[in-house]
């Protein structure tokens, strides 16, 4: 998880009612974890930071970053396979999408003349067969494109924190319960967990939800 906490101990207690301090070494616990396993299962922080990412280019105009939103972009760099920068892409040249997370090409910067020209990561020195020309693109390779930029909340948005107070509920329900019991029955009593009770894993009951902080992939 990131240093900036989604939700802390305190608003959880105000949004579910909850007075008196009982529960809150276990909600101290609890809460962080779920943050972190909540970041991996969209494959982003949601923390606002300075990030240096080192993604694949892939003859595309487009490449995304992880941790969006996007407050500003300190440098996009073509680098070799010793990390040697090559290239520093001129921040006219490219245009954000902060919310998604999408830095795109919008014309000049270096790009491969022939397949599988942008590897340059793989190839020192460069074959004489190779080419570089201005284009629209960032050279296609295997993490070869540098992005150190700000990005992430420095506010969590209202629906994201109601996501995790209700994360953290199902999840707090879930604790000394029976998981693999669906149903159980004594005389004429007869008990059975609905959908989104305490016995359904958490990332199912909330799959759309989760789904919707999901890290954009180009």
């Amino acid at each position: 998880a990131g240093v900036l906490a989604i939700i802390t101990t305190a608003e959880y207690k105000t949004y579910a009612g909850i007075t008196g301090s009982a529960l809150d070494a276990q909600l101290d616990v609890l809460i962080p974890g779920l943050q972190a396993e909540l970041e991996r299962q969209c494959g982003r922080l949601f923390d606002t930071g300075t990030y240096t990412e080192y993604v694949d280019g892939s003859d595309s105009p487009t490449i995304s970053v992880h941790n969006y939103p996007i407050t500003s972009v300190t440098s996009v760099s073509l680098i070799d396979r010793a990390e040697s920068v090559v290239y520093t892409y001129d921040a006219t040249g490219y245009k954000i999408d902060a919310n998604a997370g999408l830095i795109s090409r919008q014309a000049g910067g270096l790009w491969g003349g022939l397949s599988g020209a942008g590897c340059l990561n793989w190839w020192s020195p460069l074959p004489s067969n190779v080419t570089y020309q201005l284009g629209p693109a960032f050279p296609d390779g295997w993490r070869n494109i540098k992005i150190v930029y700000v990005g992430g909340y420095s506010s969590m948005p209202a629906d994201l924190k109601l996501l995790m107070y209700d994360l953290t509920s199902t999840r707090l329900a879930q604790i000394g319960a029976d998981l693999s019991m669906e149903s159980e029955g004594l005389g004429h009593y007869n008990y059975k967990r609905g959908a989104g009770a305490a016995g359904t894993d958490i990332w199912t009951i909330y799959a759309t939800r989760v789904a919707a902080w999901k890290r954009v992939y180009t």
